[in-house]
């Protein structure tokens, strides 16, 4: 029983003494070696990564205070408060070997704060953000076979009482299809394509499936498409369609018994 007591001792030690030992290490030499598996795997560079510190609590992590993220050429010098990086056990001792698990962030921009992660799967990488006062939060399954921000997948993205559902395909073009926009008033598909090189232009086609017009704002939509959009000189093409079988059916009979009546109504006047 004591020598049972004593070995149980010696593994929790040691379990101590494995987690403990990489504060006493240099992490800066981690943090250049995970650069370039977060650059060749992932498309992701790190700077401003001199403030980082070993916790290894609650999970053991490496954390960089005030670093800057930038995705592919695109998305350049995005300010990041609090970064928390998760990697293997053997990665903490030897760099060359580090292999990158997953990144918890928290930020602001434009006064707006935001958190969340990023964590590669077997099949997909993972992107979750929130951003607590828009009542903003995004779920971004990506293609873990192309690096960002030039990648495929799939976008659940919630604003408020509003749900957008989007099969993407992103490279110098943001094309989407099969997707779906849906809140208590509308229920529409949508399929496009986003042009940001070397002018914004868009292509839009809708088809709504199911509108309620008693509560929808009709007025402050033709506003915003009229002025708003107008204002900004937005270039594209938006279609929208959303008469059903039944209805077409329904329109077209509307509309023959409109053309019979002002018929009989002319012949009764000529006569």
């Amino acid at each position: 029983m004591y020598y049972l007591r004593y070995l149980i001792l010696i593994f929790i030690f040691s379990i101590i003494l494995l987690f403990t030992i990489p504060k006493l290490l240099k992490n800066v030499n981690k943090i250049n070696a995970l650069n370039k598996v977060l650059k060749n795997q992932h498309g992701l560079s790190l700077k401003n990564t001199d403030k980082v510190k070993y916790k290894i609590f609650p999970q053991p992590n490496l954390e960089i205070q005030d670093s800057i993220i930038s995705i592919g050429e695109q998305f350049q010098n995005i300010k990041v408060k609090e970064l928390k990086i998760f990697t293997n056990l053997k990665g903490l001792y030897v760099s060359n070997e580090i292999i990158f698990k997953k990144i918890k962030f928290k930020g602001s921009y434009l006064g707006n704060n935001f958190s969340g992660y990023y964590a590669p799967k077997n099949k997909i990488n993972l992107l979750y953000f929130k951003i607590d006062n828009l009542g903003i939060e995004s779920k971004l399954f990506l293609n873990n076979k192309r690096k960002l921000p030039n990648t495929t997948g799939l976008i659940k993205l919630k604003i408020l009482d509003n749900n957008l559902l989007i099969n993407f395909d992103y490279d110098n073009s943001f094309k989407f299809k099969n997707s779906v926009y849906k809140n208590k008033n509308i229920h529409t598909n949508l399929s496009g394509q986003l042009d940001f090189k070397p002018f914004f232009n868009f292509n839009i086609i809708s088809e709504i499936k199911k509108i309620n017009f008693e509560n929808l704002i009709l007025k402050s939509m033709y506003h915003f498409i009229v002025d708003d959009i107008s204002s900004n000189k937005l270039n594209g093409d938006l279609s929208i369609h959303y008469l059903t079988k039944k209805k077409i059916i329904k329109f077209i009979l509307s509309l023959i018994t409109v053309i019979l009546f002002h018929k009989i109504l002319f012949y009764i006047l000529l006569t």
